[in-house]
């Protein structure tokens, strides 16, 4: 069906409209871009210090661009830099007494890749002697002792030289680890790349002479070239050097030129996501993919035919479809920065070309109608509802009338923005919990001292950008409220009470939202110190500042899988509450246990029979600390504070409290130790029932690394005691009754 040029242009402005509404945005874009940077910041202050081997990583692809919507579920891609070897372009670049690697590109060696020759420490020529290389590299924390090899006269780093930082649990995906996806992320693509400060030969941001400010800039072009590359260990599709290959990659360039696009183009890239998603996976199986389609709109957008505004969108969208019937026919997709790298090199059989080809004509036939079938954020049934609302009278297949009723259960505009903004504080979130715990799980390592950490974040506060210092001033309390623990809780062996030099050095004096864990250690201290009354004081503090309802702990203690609508379900309700807030949980290490109350201390023991070694190198370092969310530590906390002030209304009213918050269908990564603490609790409350229930849910949550039993034992033991001393109670009475008079 031939359609007006008014036609494409107000299904343009609708669908521009259902976009907004459903995250794709400006506002949006730049709160991901922005939060995503915060998380960048985290890892340039936390992993050069506490993991071996890394200088720094970096969030890249479409959560970090912005270019994606909650239900696409797009991939978390990060990649990791390693400190050393470092590669160099060329020869000239070599500095004596370092590891270095050249990169070889010769008519042998697959366009955008590169061989990596070993070179020397002391002159700059290749390495001839396999066996020095190998010595040179053998303590390396990453790269195994045997990865170089001799290939063709040449002494080459292999592209499996990461292989032993493969954890179990993990996927080998191209150059990527995928980690399954949990409670707060979607799968996680962990790139190990080695740098190259200088920029690639044949890396070109093709700049327009003539017209300087025409996209890519000439500014564009200053800054892409001064980021280098990286080298990730993948060997390209037909190559000869199979074990030798490393691809060259410009992702930082990349993203520069990625968020230098307007909304309307982010707006065609997502929309080509999701015409791929919906009409070509499924037929054809994923021969192509997103990254396929970013380079598309790059030299779509390059090419400048398209006037990118609200109400060309449909046509920019047909124009980089039209543009991937023809890379596809020819096979031949330039990448945009190397062009010489095919992209399609090697991935697209002659039986996939044509069932490919054939797919994207009929996308093309079917026009605007592509659209009402796209699932995704309900984007069809979306806008075939604006489309029936619009007097413009617009021939779009609709499948049926929409009406009212059908799209009631869709989200609103601001509904979806709230989710949205939700969810970024739940994966800010959960970006923070996992630096926390990373921190005090160096610790437990022996890799550095909490005092070492928290000094490095202390100068980052004073000479970081402006993200490191926001990420380090979050940081800060966690480390300094654990360090003030610890040397509370030495002071505790021998004395009663805890100086106030120690408490005014590291806890807060008032609360805020970024010390709420470190207020709750301080009164954890106030309470084990029987300062109780200043204890319940910091509690009231707490609870005018937050409603515990509303707390949400994050954690990567343990990979939980989750269902993706039950995480719908969690975020919905969450985003009900304007006060939502996101931390950490609770963690205290075995060197703070007189800071801990005596119900908590038993969760420490729950490796008493284990091989630490074997935990350590495992990485579960959760289960040599106690873990609890904060919530529940709250309420907990409340119950025995105002059981040691004698006001029963109040602990009632706390315990409720607690058993409403672990039956709730919040989600919570520590549920067992929840179950554990309710169970003591009902025991002192002379409800062994209900105790020994608790036990057994504590149990079923979590079987392995559970104290659970112990506490049912124990209990089992004083109902059997308790009855035993009844009996002999009632003998005696009996007895004395028969001897009276």
């Amino acid at each position: 069906m031939s359609r007006s040029a008014d036609e494409y242009s107000n299904i343009s402005l609708l669908l521009s409209d259902v976009l907004d509404d459903i995250g794709v945005d400006e506002d949006t874009v730049n709160k991901r871009r922005e939060h995503w940077s915060l998380f960048e910041a985290y890892n340039d202050v936390s992993v050069s210090l506490i993991t071996e081997g890394f200088s720094t990583g970096y969030h890249f692809g479409s959560q970090s661009e912005g270019s994606t919507t909650f239900r696409l579920q797009s991939d978390f891609d990060q990649l990791r830099e390693l400190k050393d070897p470092v590669v160099i372009e060329d020869s000239k670049f070599w500095q004596a007494g370092r590891n270095q690697l050249l990169m070889i590109r010769n008519e042998s060696v697959t366009p955008g890749y590169c061989l990596l020759q070993a070179m020397r420490t002391d002159v700059p020529q290749p390495e001839q002697n396999l066996d020095t290389a190998q010595w040179r590299i053998k303590e390396h924390p990453i790269i195994t002792a045997n990865s170089f090899k001799e290939e063709q006269g040449m002494i080459l780093l292999q592209n499996g030289a990461f292989e032993k930082e493969m954890d179990e649990g993990t996927e080998r995906n191209g150059p990527a680890f995928t980690w399954p996806g949990t409670f707060t992320s979607n799968e996680t693509d962990i790139v190990l790349a080695l740098k190259c400060d200088q920029w690639p030969r044949g890396a070109r941001i093709p700049v327009d002479e003539q017209n300087p400010h025409k996209w890519p800039t000439i500014d564009m072009k200053r800054e892409a070239e001064s980021t280098g590359c990286f080298v990730i260990a993948v060997a390209g599709k037909e190559s000869q050097y199979k074990d030798f290959e490393w691809r060259i990659s410009t992702a930082k360039a990349e993203r520069i030129l990625m968020v230098s696009l307007n909304v309307i183009q982010l707006k065609c890239f997502v929309l080509l996501k999701f015409v791929l998603k919906t009409y070509i996976h499924p037929k054809c199986g994923k021969v192509l993919t997103s990254y396929m389609c970013k380079h598309v709109l790059f030299h779509q957008v390059k090419r400048g035919q398209e006037n990118w505004q609200k109400h060309t969108l449909f046509a920019c969208l047909k124009s980089c479809i039209i543009e991937l019937h023809s890379y596809v026919k020819q096979k031949f997709l330039p990448r945009f920065i190397m062009p010489d790298d095919n992209l399609m090199r090697g991935k697209v059989t002659e039986k996939e070309q044509n069932q490919v080809l054939k797919v994207i004509e009929n996308l093309i036939e079917m026009d605007i109608d592509i659209l009402s079938a796209i699932e995704f954020e309900d984007l069809g049934l979306r806008l075939r509802y604006k489309v029936g609302q619009n007097p413009i009278g617009l021939s779009v297949q609709t499948h049926g009338q929409v009406s009212y009723e059908d799209i009631m259960h869709l989200q609103t505009k601001e509904e979806m923005s709230h989710v949205n903004d939700i969810t970024m504080k739940m994966i800010q979130g959960q970006k923070f919990a996992q630096t926390a715990i990373n921190i005090i799980s160096s610790t437990i390592k022996g890799e550095t001292t909490l005092h070492q950490i928290l000094h490095r974040y202390k100068s980052f506060v004073d000479i970081g950008n402006t993200k490191q210092r926001k990420a380090c001033k979050e940081l800060i309390p966690i480390v300094k409220s654990t360090i003030g623990c610890i040397e509370a809780s030495d002071v505790l062996v021998n004395m009663p009470s805890v100086s106030e030099d120690i408490l005014e050095k590291w806890f807060p004096d008032h609360i805020k939202e970024d010390n709420i864990w470190s207020c709750l250690k301080k009164a954890s201290v106030f309470y084990c110190s029987g300062r109780v009354q200043q204890a319940e004081n910091i509690l009231q503090e707490v609870n005018k500042h937050f409603d515990a309802n509303n707390i949400q702990t994050l954690c990567r203690c343990k990979n939980i899988l989750i269902d993706s609508e039950k995480l719908i379900f969690i975020l919905m309700s969450i985003a009900r509450s304007n006060n939502s807030f996101f931390t950490p949980c609770m963690i205290f290490l075995p060197e703070e246990t007189n800071c801990i109350p005596k119900e908590l201390q038993y969760e420490i023991n729950r490796s008493f029979n284990e091989d630490i070694t074997k935990i350590l190198q495992e990485g579960e370092y959760w289960k040599l600390r106690v873990n609890v969310d904060v919530s529940h530590f709250l309420y907990f906390l409340q119950f025995k504070i105002y059981q040691q002030l004698e006001r029963p209304n109040e602990k009632n009213r706390a315990l409720k409290n607690l058993q409403k918050a672990i039956a709730s269908e919040r989600h919570s990564c520590h549920t067992e130790t929840a179950y554990n603490l309710l169970g003591q609790c009902l025991e002192e409350e002379n409800r062994m029932d209900e105790a020994m229930e608790c036990y057994g849910k504590s149990f079923n949550v979590w079987p392995e690394y559970n104290i659970a039993m112990i506490h049912a034992c124990k209990l089992l033991c004083k109902v059997i005691h308790n009855k035993k001393l009844g009996k002999m109670s009632s003998g005696r009475t009996h007895t004395s009754g028969s001897n009276s008079p």
